[in-house]
């Protein structure tokens, strides 16, 4: 009988200590959402992201796909 509560504690003492290593997981998790959330709540930051997605669309933007080509487009400034 005390090998199967010692036991039983046992499992209870691994569950809280996953619990608390989820919750700490979550916690930054939850913490990336809010600023998210923030950052996408701001009428200014919206406005710049429609504002280059529409550029974008109309070729007025350069879309570089390696660091070389960064290199390549600043030098050319």
């Amino acid at each position: 009988m005390d090998v199967v509560y010692e036991n039983t504690i046992l499992d209870m003492i691994n569950d809280f200590e996953e619990f608390i290593d989820r919750l700490a997981m979550r916690k930054g998790e939850l913490g990336e959402l809010k600023d998210e959330l923030l950052i996408y709540n701001d009428p200014a930051f919206m406005k710049s992201i429609k504002t280059g997605l529409k550029e974008a669309e109309e070729g007025a933007v350069v879309k570089c796909e390696d660091m070389e080509e960064v290199k390549n487009l600043f030098e050319s400034l």
